[in-house]
């Protein structure tokens, strides 16, 4: 799928735009351009201000579950042809992938059954498509190492078959491909705990406009904590102190607390174009980047963003 790319330029690696262009043939141009459209429809709604405090109680990631085939196409479509669209912290970990698969685009077309893997993978697997992609860069290995030819073997279930079949030499080798999930079930029960204990203190923070940064590092796991031990704990006690400062520090957490630096925000922003959300952000509002640190912007923080913006 080819575009003409826009005037301020685009990420140009033809490795990297030939294989997104042959995901996309295998695709269809019109299922992909319904895709597409439905992704930016679920970003704009996303990361569109509300006007009343109900709509934000959501907190909808920056990214695409139930299609995340198609969202990783998209980042790779958004880095090629529409920058200012780009999710870099998203496209991250995508972009060198389909580095790898262009660069040896011509040695993965010899691969058995690839076209058929990869329509899977943007159809009934469309969902979890990590699994199809690393089994597409095992195969590559092994034909790298001097394999003679690999093939891709169909799923028969409910017979457990391996996931390809690679010959060196006089042997066949069958292989089961096995990957670590980017996120462990305890890293997304601690978000949604953290998500839960956030939603409560942010509604205090906006009610009595409360205008700080907050440093927060546990010494506990966050499900021995009530949801509403931010509130009872912290939110009482900011009304009693002279940012910048310490204000908790004991055996379950430390919490400091920063004010926000408008004046130099509305300077940046008065010049330049900022993305949101992007680090550029985060370093306007909470003063440095910090690529390890968990961060969220409240409500009101977003509306000051927009309407500066405008």
């Amino acid at each position: 799928m080819a575009r003409e790319l826009p005037p301020f330029g685009g990420y140009r690696d033809p490795d990297v735009e030939r294989a997104f262009n042959w995901m996309v043939s295998i695709l269809g141009a019109d299922s992909w351009r319904d895709r597409v459209d439905a992704i930016e429809a679920r970003l704009d709604a996303t990361l569109t201000p509300h006007a009343i405090r109900k709509a934000t109680e959501v907190l909808e990631p920056v990214s695409v579950s139930d299609d995340r085939a198609a969202w990783y196409l998209y980042l790779i479509d958004t880095v090629l042809h529409a920058p200012l669209k780009y999710e870099p912290t998203q496209g991250a970990r995508v972009v060198p992938l389909f580095k790898r698969l262009g660069a040896d685009f011509d040695l993965l077309k010899t691969v058995k059954g690839v076209n058929e893997r990869v329509e899977r993978m943007l159809t009934s697997e469309r969902r979890q498509p990590d699994g199809a992609l690393f089994e597409l860069l095992v195969s590559l290995i092994w034909l790298r190492n001097g394999s003679s030819g690999v093939e891709l073997l169909e799923e028969a279930p409910p017979e457990k078959r391996p996931d390809l079949c690679a010959w060196m030499g006089h042997n066949a080798w069958y292989v089961e491909c096995k990957r670590l999930d980017k996120s462990s079930t305890y890293s997304e029960a601690e978000r949604r705990k953290w998500l839960q204990m956030w939603s409560r203190a942010r509604d205090v923070l906006i009610d009595k406009r409360y205008s700080v940064v907050l440093d927060i590092v546990f010494h506990v796991e966050l499900e021995s904590l009530p949801d509403d031990f931010l509130v009872t704990e912290l939110c009482g006690k900011l009304r009693l102190v002279q940012p910048p400062c310490c204000i908790i520090s004991n055996e379950i957490w430390e919490v400091s607390a920063a004010r926000v630096n408008y004046a130099a925000a509305r300077e940046h922003l008065s010049k330049y174009s900022v993305k949101y959300p992007s680090d550029q952000i985060v370093e306007l509002i909470g003063g440095r980047r910090d690529p390890n640190r968990g961060r969220k912007l409240s409500s009101r923080m977003r509306q000051f963003l927009f309407r500066i913006k405008l």
